[in-house]
């Protein structure tokens, strides 16, 4: 038996996978952050207004926060976001190559990201009504940290769902559908980000 032949056809097709492994995790890092993170910004901000007005019971400027929170997120958590999208894609890794999981456990894991999701925003809430509604608990914590945290899980969140899409679509047609989708919501991201950026407050 030819040992090095077959040793270095090992050492090829390793190094063809490591390449596509790469180049696949690159393409979700850039087009997921660039877009669906950013749509699920005002859904946390949306929170935090309601949550200002009626139970702080004080003036809270949504589209005035939310430009804040855009302009923030990009500066602030992209670093964190990589981060977890790596982490994302050696749990992917691990489900498809390595059978770590076993039965349902992406909807698991999707469904513990939600609650962790939720209880980072119950932690926000809870140590404000603890501190008898003192509002300086929440300025001493800078806005921008927690809409790239609260950020950080969506994208845990949305990473996940995608691991589903995998398991439903081979490698080319799920590229394919995301970057299209990725696109789309991009420019979408892109217009409305010039949009704030004309009423930016002075």
């Amino acid at each position: 038996m030819d040992f090095e032949g077959f040793n270095r056809s090992i050492v090829i097709r390793s190094s063809y996978f490591v390449t596509k492994m790469l180049l696949l995790n690159t393409i979700l890092i850039v087009f997921s952050f660039l877009s669906f993170g950013l749509l699920l910004i005002p859904i946390t901000v949306g929170i935090f207004t309601l949550y200002r007005k009626m139970i702080m019971k004080e003036p809270y400027y949504f589209w005035t926060d939310l430009y804040h929170g855009i302009k923030n997120n990009l500066k602030v958590s992209l670093p964190l976001s990589v981060v977890f999208m790596f982490l994302g894609y050696l749990l992917w890794f691990n489900i498809n190559n390595l059978n770590a999981f076993t039965g349902n456990s992406v909807f698991t894991v999707i469904f513990t990201a939600i609650v962790a999701y939720g209880m980072f925003l119950l932690w926000i809430y809870g140590s404000a009504i603890i501190s008898r509604f003192d509002v300086r608990l929440l300025r001493t914590i800078n806005f921008s940290f927690l809409i790239g945290n609260a950020h950080i899980f969506n994208t845990i969140c949305m990473i996940l769902f995608l691991f589903i899409l995998i398991y439903i679509f081979n490698y080319i047609s799920i590229l394919l559908i995301f970057i299209v989708i990725s696109l789309y919501l991009y420019i979408i991201s892109f217009i409305l980000f010039r949009i704030l950026k004309l009423y930016e407050p002075k």
